[in-house]
């Protein structure tokens, strides 16, 4: 099928060719199951069909495909589109985006530093709207968005270069109820801020495990000396702070929990600090909530915790390690082809 000559289409054509040649893709298509014989219908065909027609703001029906199809040499009837729409069709596209995952993560580094760690875990989410009909078993967070909404959650695990685990849920539903759960000793998570609670660090350090996050702003953060705990003024430190500054400190966050973690600190230029504040007071949450002066100050660092040592993981590393993280975000695309691929089955079967 010949995709549309948008120019974000034909990024997302050119990675994905450039990260799987045809063969590689046919491969996953045959190990799968979703191609047993000899069809017109091939594993690269009905990727593009999924990632370039499904995801069109209107979705196309059946007969449309079929059209479509047919005009670009690919009879098929409606009945037989929908019969390819099953398990082996999921399991293809999941490992599909694993693949094309591991070959956008840069592992080379992490890998060459990462041999006291048994495995990197990461995990994000990221949210889509979905029509109304759907808001019984998918519900949106209302107010301006859709009534229904679906979140992926998806674990990656860096070191064995494949997915952990892939769910969808309503887009209401917080992250912080659905963090790492499968943690084993060794294993280094890598979280967003979503998913951040003391209760979780204290579970990952209770499982001899480690974790790199980013860390929220609270007035909560205490360091230690002779057994007593004294509040840290962090506004006051990060004012001291210059760019490209960074600070390490052992502290303890919570007022009763008291958790011990690694804090580091990098004082970003002022133009990043000036896009951070915009974008925290642009936010429809914090428009209702208001934003103290303290957090605002906040947004000229960079601010990570973890429970690792230096010698683990050296502050050099931090950025570096963390952003990983960031990368996985870029392959959310993929994601919502898989469970768009989950949905169409779904609806087929219906």
């Amino acid at each position: 099928m010949k995709p549309s000559s948008s120019s974000s289409v034909a990024k997302v054509t050119n990675f994905l060719m450039q990260s799987l040649d045809t063969n590689s893709i046919e491969g996953l298509a045959r190990n799968t199951g979703f191609v047993r014989k000899k069809s017109k219908l091939t594993g690269v065909i009905f990727a593009m069909v999924m990632i370039f027609e499904l995801r069109q703001p209107r979705i196309a029906s059946l007969n449309e495909l079929s059209t479509k199809l047919g005009i670009q040499g690919i009879p098929i009837s409606k009945q037989g589109i929908d019969y390819r729409f099953n398990d082996s069709a999921v399991s293809f596209m999941k490992q599909l985006t694993d693949h094309i995952l591991t070959a956008k993560l840069d592992r080379v580094q992490v890998l060459d530093n990462a041999v006291p760690f048994n495995r990197i875990m990461i995990k994000d989410s990221t949210v889509f709207q979905l029509p109304d009909s759907c808001a019984v078993k998918y519900a949106g967070s209302g107010g301006g968005a859709s009534a229904a909404g679906m979140k992926i959650q998806y674990e990656y695990d860096l070191k064995a270069q494949g997915g952990l685990d892939i769910k969808a849920q309503p887009s209401r539903s917080p992250d912080n109820t659905h963090y790492l759960k499968a943690i084993h000793s060794n294993d280094l998570c890598l979280e967003d801020l979503g998913y951040f609670t003391l209760a979780h660090l204290e579970e990952i350090i209770d499982k001899k495990a480690y974790f790199l996050t980013r860390m929220k702003y609270s007035p909560a953060v205490f360091t230690k000396r002779e057994n007593h705990y004294y509040p840290l003024n962090i506004d006051n430190l990060v004012s001291k702070m210059k760019t490209g500054q960074t600070v390490e400190l052992q502290v303890y966050l919570g007022q009763k929990s008291k958790v011990p973690v690694r804090m580091i600190l990098e004082r970003v230029p002022d133009e990043v600090a000036a896009e951070k504040k915009r974008k925290l007071k642009t936010d429809k949450q914090n428009k209702r909530k208001g934003i103290s002066k303290g957090r605002l100050a906040f947004c000229a660092v960079n601010a990570f915790i973890t429970n690792t040592d230096n010698s683990l993981l050296p502050n050099a590393l931090i950025r570096s390690i963390y952003s990983l993280r960031w990368q996985i975000e870029i392959m959310f695309y993929g994601k919502h082809i898989v469970m768009q691929s989950k949905r169409n089955f779904r609806l087929s079967a219906a």
